[in-house]
């Protein structure tokens, strides 16, 4: 993750953290074994994030930072790290802290809308060789966020 990407990041673990803690307890806590892969992560996405639904959280995702092959984008109470390949992981407070391992991966989006924010935020995707897409995220839009300041 790139210095400045990292640097807000931090900022927003720092402040949300009682929240951020709340969200992977309440994620952690359903019960989704009768489920099938995608039906689990967006009860766990739902659950962490108290929406109302998947499209709830589509519809109200903002792009916090961007850089051209990356960018963060806050679903909810969520803040979600977005790779050159488009991937999007979200880090919570670790439930046991061991020295420098102080998180873990919140809830999973890719099932849940994860593609769906990035076609909505404007990120593009162009093929390269090999047959990966590498997602430029040059044109999203960065909305302001009361947190940073």
């Amino acid at each position: 993750m790139q210095k400045t990407l990292k640097a807000v990041e931090t900022i927003f673990i720092n402040k949300h953290f009682s929240e951020l803690v709340a969200a992977r307890d309440r994620a952690d806590s359903v019960d989704i074994s009768g489920t099938t892969l995608g039906e689990g992560e967006r009860i766990k996405l739902l659950a962490a994030t108290g929406a109302e639904s998947i499209d709830d959280l589509i519809g109200r995702a903002k792009v916090v930072r961007r850089l051209k092959r990356a960018a963060l984008i806050q679903v909810h109470n969520l803040l979600y790290y977005c790779n050159r390949y488009g991937v999007m992981t979200c880090t919570v407070p670790a439930k046991f802290v061991i020295g420098q391992f102080n998180g873990e991966w919140g809830p999973s989006i890719s099932f849940a809308g994860g593609p769906q924010i990035l076609k909505r935020v404007g990120a593009t995707s162009t093929y390269s060789s090999g047959g990966e897409s590498l997602f430029d995220y040059s044109n999203c839009e960065e909305d302001p966020v009361d947190w940073l300041d």
